[in-house]
């Protein structure tokens, strides 16, 4: 498979955020939430009491978007297509859609407009950095 001579870069887009995120999501919330009859039992509350609750409970979910878009940004190799946009943008719209769907109960869930913020947050630094890997002489 070739790869573009800069996916390096975007491989620490992708896989540091996503382990960071999977790491909040299972040891910065109590493991009831997290990983139903989970088979180990420790005590995370000392984690708990430390960490934001933004950061437990909607930062995974930013990450793992960012992550998620940069991945597809290394798949079409920076191709500015419009399969390439519309691939980008349905993926925006799933995941923002969801949590506005929640929030008028057309799904299941919960409303967090963190959540929301999150997913907003992500795109505008995936964009960011997408403008930044591509701009930067190598």
């Amino acid at each position: 498979m070739f790869l573009p001579a800069n996916a390096n870069k975007y491989t620490i887009h992708i896989i540091i955020p996503f382990f960071l995120g999977s790491f909040l999501y299972i040891l910065a919330r109590p493991l009831s939430l997290a990983v139903p009859d989970f088979p180990l039992s420790f005590d995370n509350r000392s984690i708990l009491m430390v960490i934001p609750e933004w950061i437990a409970y909607n930062a995974p979910d930013g990450l793992w978007l960012y992550s998620f878009l940069m991945w597809l940004i290394l798949i079409w190799q920076g191709q500015r297509s419009l399969e390439a946009y519309l691939w980008f943008l349905a993926i925006i719209l799933l995941a923002i859609g969801s949590e506005i769907l929640q929030k008028f109960s057309r799904i299941a869930g919960t409303f967090d407009g963190y959540d929301l913020l999150a997913y907003c947050s992500a795109v505008i630094l995936c964009t960011f950095q997408y403008y930044q890997l591509n701009t930067i002489p190598q």
